[in-house]
C-alpha cells in the first residue's frame, strides 16, 4: 500500500495556492472602482488575497472549520485538502522525533534501517487518516489505487464496505513490507494474506457480486489485462477468456521467474494451455482464437507496445509478426538444407536472410524504428546470424 502522506503534504505544500484561489479578494467585496485606463499588466500578476477572509474561517475544531468551509462555498475536495494539512500539520513534530536518529548519521555513512521507526510512521498515518475521516466521513477515493476504487457495480454502501476491508488489509500488507518482508523472499506471509483477503470478500459478497468483483480487481484480472492489451478484446470476449483461465489458474498460476517447475508440472501447464486455445477456437471462432494466441505472446505484446509509441497504425504489429514467422522458418529451413560443414555458407547465406527481413521491415517501422525494434522485441531479427564462436586460446 502507498502511504498517503505524500497526498497529505502536497495538500499542505499546496494550501497556500488553495487560499490564493478561494479567498481572493473576498466574497462580500465592495464593488470596484471604474477601472483606469487600460494597462499591461503581467502575465503572471500573483491574486490579491483579501486577509480578512481567513481569520473568519479558522478556528475552533477541524468539523467546524470543515463546516464553515462549506458554509462559504468551498467545493468537497478543496475541504478535504484543507483539513487533511491540518491534520498533517498537527503531525509534524512526532514525525520529526521518528527521523530525528536517522538525520544525525554523518552524510558519509549508510543510515540503518529501522523497522521500529516504520512500524510508527504506519501508526501515524493509520491515526491522520482515521481524524480524517472522524471530520468528514469516508472518502470512496481514499488511500486505495484508482482501479480499487471501482465499485460501480456494487450498492454504495457495499462498496464502501469493501473499500474499508480493501485498505485494511493493504496497510497490513505496509506493515509486513515495514518489517523487512517482500513477495520475493517471504511468499508465504504475503501468500496468507491473500488467502484471508479472498475469504473476506467472499463473506461480504454474493457470489454474484464476488463474480463481478474478481472480473475487475482480481490478480487474475490484472494479469489478463497485461496479457491482453495487444489482443483488445470485447467485454464479452474478456469474459469467456477469464472464466476459462480461472478454471485452469492453479496450474498456470506460478510465475516462471520465481518458482521452478518440475517436469510433471510443466507438463500440466501445456496440457492446460492446450484445453484452454481448444476451448477458446469454439468460443471465438479459429480466426479470433489464433490472434489471441499471438498476442499473449510476450515478443508480440512488446512489439505491439514498440508500434503504439512509434504512433504506427495498430495493424503494423500484426503485419510485423508475419514477417518474423516467415523468416523463422525460412532460418530454420536453411538450417535443414545445409551439410554439416557448411558453417560458413550458411552464415553467408543467414547473412543475406537477416538483411533481407531488415529490408522487409523498414517500410513498416521506418529506419529508426527497426533499430528500436532490435532491441525490444525483435531478439530473432538479431538472432538470424549465429554469434561468433569463441576464440581458442593458442599454445603459451
Amino acid at each position: 500500500m502507498k502511504s498517503p502522506l505524500p497526498y497529505l503534504l502536497g495538500g499542505s505544500l499546496a494550501l497556500n495556492a488553495i487560499l490564493a484561489l478561494g479567498l481572493l479578494a473576498g466574497r462580500d467585496a465592495a464593488p470596484a472602482a471604474a477601472p483606469a485606463a487600460p494597462a499591461a499588466a503581467p502575465a503572471t500578476a500573483a491574486p490579491k488575497i483579501d486577509a480578512e477572509i481567513w481569520p473568519a474561517l479558522e478556528g475552533g475544531s477541524l468539523a467546524e472549520l470543515a463546516a464553515r468551509l462549506r458554509v462559504s462555498g468551498f467545493p468537497p475536495d478543496i475541504v478535504r485538502a484543507i483539513i487533511a494539512a491540518r491534520i498533517q500539520e498537527s503531525f509534524a513534530a512526532r514525525r520529526r522525533a521518528l527521523f530525528a536518529a536517522a538525520e544525525s548519521v554523518p552524510f558519509w555513512k549508510e543510515r540503518p534501517r529501522d523497522p521500529a521507526a516504520q512500524a510508527a510512521l504506519l501508526q501515524l498515518d493509520r491515526e491522520a487518516r482515521r481524524q480524517l475521516r472522524d471530520v468528514l466521513g469516508e472518502d470512496p477515493d481514499d488511500e486505495l489505487p484508482s482501479r480499487l476504487r471501482q465499485m460501480d457495480f456494487l450498492p454504495a454502501a457495499k462498496g464502501n464496505e469493501v473499500r474499508r476491508l480493501l485498505r485494511d488489509f493493504e496497510e497490513r500488507r505496509a506493515e509486513l513490507s515495514a518489517g523487512g518482508a517482500n513477495r520475493t523472499t517471504d511468499r508465504e506471509k504475503f501468500a496468507a494474506l491473500d488467502r484471508e483477503q479472498e475469504a473476506a470478500l467472499a463473506a461480504a459478497l454474493s457470489p454474484a457480486e464476488l463474480q463481478e468483483y474478481n472480473f475487475r480487481h482480481s490478480s487474475l484480472a490484472a494479469t489478463l489485462r497485461d496479457e491482453l492489451a495487444a489482443f483488445r478484446p470485447t467485454e464479452e470476449e474478456y469474459r469467456a477468456i477469464y472464466a476459462l483461465r480461472a478454471e485452469h489458474n492453479a496450474v498456470l498460476a506460478p510465475s516462471i521467474g520465481l518458482i521452478t517447475l518440475s517436469s510433471e508440472e510443466n507438463r500440466a501447464r501445456t496440457a492446460a494451455q492446450q484445453a484452454i486455445q481448444e476451448q477458446l477456437r469454439a468460443r471465438l471462432g479459429p480466426e479470433r482464437a489464433a490472434e489471441y494466441e499471438r498476442a499473449i505472446d510476450s515478443n508480440y505484446r512488446r512489439t505491439s507496445q514498440l508500434v503504439a509509441r512509434l504512433d504506427l497504425p495498430p495493424e503494423t504489429t500484426g503485419q510485423i509478426w508475419n514477417v518474423q514467422k516467415e523468416f523463422e522458418q525460412r532460418r530454420n529451413d536453411l538450417y535443414r538444407r545445409s551439410a554439416p560443414g557448411d558453417a560458413a555458407e550458411r552464415n553467408r547465406q543467414l547473412a543475406a536472410l537477416q538483411q533481407e527481413a531488415v529490408a522487409r521491415l523498414t517500410p513498416l517501422l521506418g529506419t529508426v524504428g527497426v533499430e528500436a525494434y532490435r532491441q525490444y522485441g525483435g531478439y530473432w531479427l538479431r538472432s538470424i546470424v549465429p554469434p561468433p564462436a569463441p576464440a581458442t586460446p593458442g599454445p603459451r
